[in-house]
């Protein structure tokens, strides 16, 4: 059995309750056979993440540059250019290792 990679997604969304109720992301996810958990800032941010447990560096990379992924995020309202990744260190080859 392959050992998963688990990854944190954030990105700052346009509105918080209707990225928490957008089923865009649940779809592509269940496409991919991805599970994740939503979370946001209880201070009320804009700021959102998901974590989820991936096959590997490559398959995300892959498919969070699709253009049906993207499209997804736009219409659950995230703000595309703030998407930061977080690797966890013991489940992801270390950079440029």
């Amino acid at each position: 059995m392959r050992r998963l990679i688990r990854v944190i997604v954030t990105h700052e969304v346009e509105d918080v309750d209707h990225w928490l109720k957008a089923k865009g992301r649940r779809e592509i996810a269940a496409k991919m056979g991805v599970t994740f958990r939503d979370f946001f800032d209880p201070l009320g941010s804009k700021r959102t993440g998901v974590i989820c447990e991936l096959e590997s560096v490559d398959f995300l990379l892959r498919h969070i540059n699709d253009a049906e992924t993207l499209a997804s995020m736009r219409c659950d309202g995230v703000r595309l250019e703030t998407v930061k990744l977080l690797f966890s260190a013991d489940t992801a080859p270390p950079p440029n290792g």
